[in-house]
């Protein structure tokens, strides 16, 4: 297998022929005077064909080689532009006769030769950025000066900033202006520029990066041999488009050589060095160009069958492949550990399946559990408050069982209707404030509202009045507000004929007042409601703070 170094150095020496055989044309052309026109016109194509083949060819294996899309992009242009400066040249010499364009042509030969290191400022920038870096915004400066430059070049019959003529019809018995030099030094400091920074942007500095200077020197010894006119560079290499097209190619080849551009062309020293990984590279007919020291070989039929995805190939290797430009990638991966990672994996996970399956039924035990827990305390919670009903009810329901009398009947189901009542609405309550701890007085309004209307079976009559002016209460002072209530109804339920009840606000406290006209002893009231007010007149008037009842929400 051929290695990169033979490949280069073979690649250099055709080239080298080749440009040898374009500068023997170019002497012939110059210095046998009896050859014949024909001869001269083809040895000058074979010439030109040359150049313009060398570098069309250098740009084809740059757009194959070089990895990054923007320097990918910017080096072919570079290519075309350095063709384009050939061909107007060519066009120049051979097919314009009319003395105007014939310079117009001439001074057209700044646009590439000044583009081009433009081009390589950018390259540089671009090198070790992500495909969506932007350039900085000083590269709009130096654009601008490019082509301003390039403008006063274009437009120098007008101002002979840059060539002076002594004769206008003669353009080649000119001198140099200021602008020529101003654009000759231009040229190689965006030169410089690109190559510095390149050179600052290489990890590892190595012996090959001096290679990189070898196009740069010859450009700066030649342009200066050239404005000096030497005799010598005027005569063997006075074809400057052709010089400084070959020069900046081999300027950005060398920097691709030595790294400098990242390109996907060394891959015989990257397999070579990839002890432990089995890849190979196959052309687009599957023949194995390159392959690592550890690789095998692999049947084609496999290859194919693992173009879509991998494939496993036996017991603990798996084959994948990767399209490349002219073939593809192959590479066998060892995946035995990760199969017994896999089988640990498997094993764990049905342990947890089972132990996720027992968590389950434990969860749903315990929440069973706790709902009935919670059923029985709520169920403990509404009997405390609502016992000794129950028990009048119970006692009421044997009563019932012995009663004679039909009004004997309506009495006792009128005292269970009252005392149901107020079960169902203290059981509301209760309920509520698991969920909640402060309550619109409508609660309290409608509970009232119903034992009223259960009164009305021992025609008793009255009015309720609830207006505390607060948007929400306490369930503590609205459930002990209610029980207060039921244990005066029940204390006056056999003697009263009508009831007035209100929940007001008095002086910052919520305060009740029950007026009954009924007059007995209320003693065990007194007894479970210590802060109770009795009042005697022609009726009885209870007063009752709640506890909380000072409280303003």
């Amino acid at each position: 297998m051929k290695t990169r170094g033979s490949r280069i150095y073979k690649s250099l020496v055709l080239s080298a022929l080749f440009i040898v055989a374009a500068i023997l044309c170019r002497y012939i052309i110059l210095t046998v005077p009896t050859i014949p026109p024909f001869f001269d016109k083809l040895l000058n194509y074979i010439r030109i064909f040359i150049y313009i083949g060398i570098l069309s060819l250098w740009g084809v294996t740059v757009s194959r080689r070089v990895m990054q899309p923007k320097v990918r992009r910017m080096l072919t242009a570079i290519a075309m532009l350095m063709v384009f400066w050939l061909v107007i040249r060519e066009f120049r010499y051979r097919y314009v006769l009319h003395p105007d364009l014939l310079r117009f042509l001439w001074y057209m030969y700044y646009i590439p030769m000044m583009t081009v290191p433009l081009l390589g400022v950018y390259i540089s920038i671009f090198l070790d950025k992500e495909e969506d870096y932007r350039a900085p915004k000083y590269m709009w400066l130096i654009c601008a000066l490019t082509f301003i430059l390039i403008a006063l070049i274009l437009t120098n019959d007008i101002h002979h900033f840059a060539f002076i003529f002594k004769d206008i019809s003669n353009h080649n018995d000119y001198n140099y202006g200021w602008l020529y030099y101003t654009s000759t030094a231009w040229v190689y400091l965006l030169s410089a520029i690109s190559f510095l920074t390149m050179i600052k942007k290489l990890k590892k500095p190595n012996k090959k990066t001096a290679i990189s200077f070898i196009p740069f020197a010859f450009a700066i010894l030649y342009g200066i041999l050239y404005a000096s006119r030497a005799e010598f560079v005027i005569k063997y290499l006075g074809d400057v488009t052709v010089v400084f097209c070959l020069v900046f190619a081999a300027f950005f080849e060398s920097c691709i050589y030595c790294g400098l551009i990242r390109s996907n062309s060394r891959y015989f020293e990257l397999l070579t060095s990839s002890v432990n990984t089995p890849i190979q590279i196959l052309d687009k007919s599957y023949n194995v160009k390159y392959r690592s020291k550890t690789s095998e070989d692999i049947d084609t039929e496999i290859i194919k069958s693992a173009i879509n995805k991998p494939i496993i190939i036996d017991e603990k290797n798996r084959v994948h492949t990767i399209e490349i430009k002219g073939g593809m990638a192959v590479w066998s991966e060892d995946i035995s550990e990760l199969l017994s990672i896999y089988e640990t994996l498997k094993e764990r996970r049905e342990e947890l399946e089972d132990r996720k399956a027992f968590l389950e039924l434990e969860y749903e035990k315990e929440a069973t559990h706790k709902a009935i827990a919670e059923q029985n305390r709520l169920y403990d919670l509404l009997q405390k408050k609502t016992q000794a009903q129950l028990d009048k009810i119970e006692a009421y329901m044997q009563q019932y069982k012995v009663a004679k009398t039909n009004e004997e009947k309506q009495s006792i189901l009128a005292h269970i209707v009252v005392f149901g009542t107020f079960i169902k609405r203290r059981k509301n309550f209760v309920l509520s404030m698991e969920n909640e701890s402060e309550f619109s007085e409508l609660m309290l309004t409608n509970a009232i509202a119903e034992s009223f209307r259960a009164l009305r079976l021992f025609s008793i009559n009255g009015s309720y009045l609830i207006s505390t002016n607060k948007n929400s209460i306490s369930g503590k002072t609205l459930s002990e507000a209610y029980d207060f209530f039921e244990d005066v109804i029940e204390a006056l339920l056999d003697e009263a004929k009508y009831i007035n009840f209100r929940f007001c606000e008095v002086g910052g406290r919520l305060r009740i007042n029950i007026l009954a006209d009924s007059q007995s002893d209320y003693s065990e009231l007194l007894s479970r409601y210590p802060n109770l007010k009795i009042e005697y007149d022609d009726s009885t008037q209870f007063i009752f703070e709640p506890e909380g009842g000072e409280k303003n929400v």
